[in-house]
């Protein structure tokens, strides 16, 4: 094993926890246990791929140190959530409010909400991605068309041609009595 890219460190209970030192989009390495590190399908992946005698960091270019960092103790106070959930899991996910560590790991600025929704999906870690668009559901959940735009910074109106748009690249908007006006999707396409 390698002593930058996989390392061994001891946990406090003489128990040797295998490392990967991880390299983000803007140079900053992050360590975490591989136990950790496979909960991403990518980072399991890239493992598989590598010689365990490899020296350099595993890059993740689409994800800036800052956001890295948050990963290892997302993985850590998650490692018992199934990468698959179930479908009573699935619907306690979206019914239960966000609560405890969860809740404080997305009580973030929305940009940087963001920027973890995104890193969750390029490295595949299905709990993170779940739990950051929760947040954001949780946010514009009973909220009137001009609240929701209000807390996504939109302004203005649609114009006709930019509607259009938005039903051709998403037909499901459009629902089947509304055929032909841009009402689809309920209020708020209306907005």
């Amino acid at each position: 094993m390698s002593s930058e890219n996989m390392g061994a460190h001891e946990n406090g209970d003489d128990e040797v926890v295998q490392m990967v030192t991880l390299e983000s989009g803007d140079g900053e390495l992050v360590q975490m246990p591989i136990s950790h590190a496979i909960m991403s399908g990518t980072i399991d992946n890239m493992l598989s791929d590598i010689d365990d005698e490899e020296d350099s960091p595993i890059p993740i270019p689409n994800v800036s140190g800052k956001i890295l960092r948050k990963i290892p103790d997302f993985c850590k106070n998650n490692s018992d959530v199934p990468r698959e959930l179930t479908d009573e899991q699935k619907l306690e996910m979206r019914t239960k409010p966000l609560e405890g560590w969860n809740l404080e790991f997305v009580n973030v600025p929305l940009a940087i909400l963001f920027e973890m929704i995104l890193a969750a999906n390029f490295l595949d870690i299905p709990p993170m991605l779940d739990v950051c668009c929760k947040a954001v559901a949780e946010m514009i959940k009973g909220k009137t068309p001009q609240e929701i735009k209000k807390i996504f910074g939109v302004e203005g109106e649609f114009t006709e041609e930019e509607k259009r748009k938005v039903l051709i690249d998403n037909p499901w908007l459009e629902s089947p009595e509304e055929e032909t006006s841009f009402g689809g999707g309920g209020a708020a396409a209306s907005e």
